[in-house]
């Protein structure tokens, strides 16, 4: 997949001011695309969970991009409301925002038009993944971090407060849309 193809899917990397940072999350998700052997028609289907939440209509992309829209508006919000407390890196929530999901498209794979936890996927879930990826394309450590502890693998982890943020924003997506969508297991 071409880099052209993923600022088109997802238009919020133009929000990363940072030019080396947005780079290697471009990187990143072309990788991960190749790997996985996404097209770009394939990846704008792929569901954002294939099991969790039965029935649920909602692409990985809009998911991607709602949690990074979401995750914007709270350090936006936070940044205003804290800012003598706590500072917040607005590129870092965005890129780990717009890469917290990239590992689904190695722990995914598409057969015959449905879609399935890859041979890697039953091993190794989405945040571990992503997280090796996106360390390979030059991601820096911090949002590396919001990565691997953006699920439940984090929940003993020590978190950054841009990992808060995502993992937060990534959590209000899923169960918001549970109520709708009778979740089907205990954790995402």
């Amino acid at each position: 997949m071409k880099t052209d193809n993923i600022e088109i899917i997802f238009p919020e990397m133009e929000w990363i001011a940072d030019a080396q940072l947005k780079e290697s999350c471009l990187k990143t998700w072309v990788a991960a695309a190749d790997l996985g052997q996404w097209d770009k028609d394939t990846l704008c289907r792929l569901p954002f969970v294939i099991k969790e939440l039965k029935g649920c209509p909602v692409t990985l992309v809009e998911h991607v991009r709602n949690v990074t829209r979401l995750a914007v508006g709270i350090q936006e919000q936070f940044s205003i409301a804290y800012k003598e407390y706590v500072a917040v890196e607005r590129d870092v929530v965005i890129a780990g925002a717009l890469l917290h999901d990239v590992g689904k498209l190695i722990e995914y794979s598409c057969t015959a038009g449905s879609y399935v936890y890859s041979e890697q996927g039953q091993f190794l879930r989405h945040p571990l993944a992503g997280a090796m990826l996106a360390e390979r394309c030059g991601v820096p450590a911090k949002v590396v971090h919001i990565i691997a502890t953006h699920s439940f693998e984090g929940d003993r982890s020590f978190r950054t407060p841009e990992a808060f943020i995502v993992r937060n924003a990534d959590w209000l997506n899923f169960d918001f849309l549970s109520f709708r969508f009778p979740s089907q297991m205990n954790h995402k």
